[in-house]
């Protein structure tokens, strides 16, 4: 997912897409890839140096990995 957020910065031009702000919206291991990105950004994951997504949302509905990674979320 990384990747393809640094495909579409690339190519923001061609694709005509406005890359000022974006946020991010999964469900189940969407939300999982859409919440960890959210949390460490695109470059953690082989995307580039490129701006975190602002708030979006997430649709998990496994409670042990939302409180893993809202406690690894507060700890930072």
């Amino acid at each position: 997912m990384a990747r393809a957020i640094r495909f579409i910065f690339e190519h923001a031009e061609e694709l005509e897409v406005d890359t000022d702000c974006y946020s991010l919206w999964g469900g189940s291991a969407g939300a999982r890839m859409a919440a960890w990105l959210g949390s460490y950004g695109p470059e953690a994951f082989g995307g580039g140096r490129l701006p975190r997504p602002g708030p979006g949302a997430s649709n998990d509905t496994n409670p042990f990995f939302s409180m893993l990674h809202q406690q690894h979320a507060e700890n930072k």
